[in-house]
């Protein structure tokens, strides 16, 4: 039986995916990238990208649709540098609200360990966009996200355990530490920054 694609906003999101979903035989090791192809059938933008787990070798197949025909990084190129990972104002169907949050201090502790400035800005600016995910989770009058943003036991078990972490509230001081998105942005661009690593790589 066919399994549908999962549904992503972006390439970008596609990405990272990847890197919050460990290995599906042995559950723990990190999904690496390998090489990506993409197509679009009877209107429909498809990505499919190639994986190995980095522990126990595990080759996987992951399959996404997109909203727009897929523009994929090349090995030199920038042209996702300062790509949005969601243009749009719905959440993520892929990532739920605990998954966006371990990103978002994945890749901020991996930026502020980068010794190259620019680099560390995108970092900076993707770790920014992950924070923004999770808000997008909220209502206006509730400081704790819905159940339906916990689509990971995980997730459902840090919420029940340690709400705090989920508090709205939180999350919003976190943000007005940050600089806007457009503004990280008019930064990347106007440094004409070039990427040091290849996009979807941070260790």
């Amino acid at each position: 039986m066919d399994i549908p694609p999962l549904e992503a906003h972006s390439v970008a999101e596609a990405h990272l995916y990847l890197m919050a979903t460990p290995c599906k035989l042995c559950g723990t090791g990190r999904t690496r990238y390998v090489e990506a192809d993409s197509e679009t059938s009877a209107g429909q933008h498809l990505l499919t990208i190639q994986t190995c787990c980095e522990s126990c070798g595990f080759d996987s197949e992951f399959k996404f649709s997109l909203p727009d025909e897929p523009a994929l990084a090349s090995e030199e190129g920038d042209d996702l540098a300062t790509a949005r990972i969601n243009p749009f104002a719905t959440p993520s169907k892929i990532i739920d609200v605990g998954q966006w949050l371990t990103l978002f201090r994945v890749i901020s502790e991996v930026a502020g360990r980068e010794t190259d400035a620019a680099e560390s800005r995108r970092l900076g600016y993707e770790a920014a966009q992950c924070l923004e995910e999770a808000l997008k989770f909220y209502g206006e009058d509730n400081d704790l996200p819905p159940p339906e943003a916990a689509f990971h036991e995980q997730t459902r078990c840090q919420l029940r355990e340690r709400p705090n972490l989920f508090a709205r509230s939180r999350l919003i001081n976190l943000r007005a530490k940050l600089p806007t998105l457009t503004e990280m942005e008019r930064r990347l661009q106007s440094r004409g920054h070039k990427r040091a690593r290849k996009w979807w790589k941070l260790w």
